[in-house]
């Protein structure tokens, strides 16, 4: 929705809904999904000063994900150094450096609710796996695909 109002890139908010659209695959143990949306907050937030919070905060959790997946320690150190210096880029930071979760969620001050948890015990399942299936769906992603990967297999099916 965000996208249509604010265009393919959509800029802060739309950075904004995908880093919580992520945080909910992850949730679940979607790693891969998870992944592909915070490779897209890196994508769109490109070289543009605004979005270099964005940056800095994809990269940083992108290599928590891809961590969960071991993709290998270099790759993650990389996403990781990337992150590092994004957050060098950007002007008049509020708080010092921290190589931490929170340090990384403080970059977007104005981001204005909690990370969300999700527990299909506490919630109607069939709420919940809607919710899921539209979530992937403005992502453009298949909701359909169920990825689960183990430390040496990539296993697709729907």
């Amino acid at each position: 929705m965000r996208r249509d109002t604010r265009g393919e890139n959509g800029g802060q908010r739309v950075a904004d809904s995908l880093f919580s659209l992520a945080h909910i695959l992850e949730d679940f143990k979607e790693y891969t999904h998870a992944a592909q949306i915070l490779s897209q907050i890196v994508a769109i937030s490109g070289n543009n000063p605004d979005m270099r919070p964005h940056l800095a905060r994809a990269y940083w959790f992108l290599a928590n994900v891809e961590a969960k997946i071991d993709q290998g320690g270099n790759h993650v150190a990389e996403l990781r150094n990337k992150a590092r210096e994004s957050r060098k880029a950007i002007d008049s930071r509020e708080w010092p450096d921290d190589d931490t979760d929170e340090g990384f969620m403080r970059l977007v001050g104005w981001m204005l609710w909690p990370r969300p948890t999700y527990s299909k015990t506490k919630m109607n399942s069939l709420d919940l796996d809607s919710l899921y299936s539209i979530r992937l769906q403005e992502a453009g992603l298949d909701p359909e695909c169920t990825c689960q990967r183990d430390k040496t297999t990539q296993t697709l099916g729907g």
